[in-house]
């Protein structure tokens, strides 16, 4: 398998094919195809082979049941909470949590990041729900020291 690999992508240490962020060569981290050329996002998942590996990983990943835990000192435990049924069956009104998890997963292979907003009940403090946002759409900021996602 290394071999396919060497072959369709080399260790570059002089000269980066592509610099751009959110790119599925720059996720590959210091891996340039051979030929110098970029390669985007939608250009990687219309080979076939990166299609089938992304969906078989992202959709294993989906079907696997979540549970929240409580860190304790260096321990943890499984505990109940509200978020179980948001991160297991329904993170929000538009999708299962199959579908939910599906995407953010794909979404860490494309694009080396995955984005969700964590939506509060403004009276309780709540989660009630989980909201993918695409991470082309999303850009960081540093504000007075602070991270900021708009």
């Amino acid at each position: 398998m290394a071999t396919i690999l060497d072959r369709l992508f080399r260790r570059n240490s002089v000269k980066v094919a592509y610099t751009g962020g959110g790119d599925f060569v720059s996720h590959m981290r210091h891996y340039g195809s051979m030929s110098g050329a970029s390669i985007n996002v939608d250009q990687a998942m219309s080979v076939s082979v990166v299609y089938a590996c992304i969906h078989r990983i992202a959709s294993t990943i989906a079907q696997i049941h979540k549970s929240v835990h409580r860190r304790i000192n260096d321990n943890t435990e499984r505990v109940e909470h509200n978020v179980s049924q948001l991160i297991n069956s329904a993170p929000n009104e538009m999708q299962t949590a199959y579908d939910f998890w599906e995407t953010y997963i794909a979404d860490i292979f494309l694009y080396g990041k995955a984005y969700a907003v964590i939506l509060r009940d403004p009276r309780t403090t709540e989660v009630v729900s989980l909201q993918r946002l695409p991470p082309p759409e999303v850009e960081v900021k540093i504000v007075a020291g602070v991270k900021v996602f708009t």
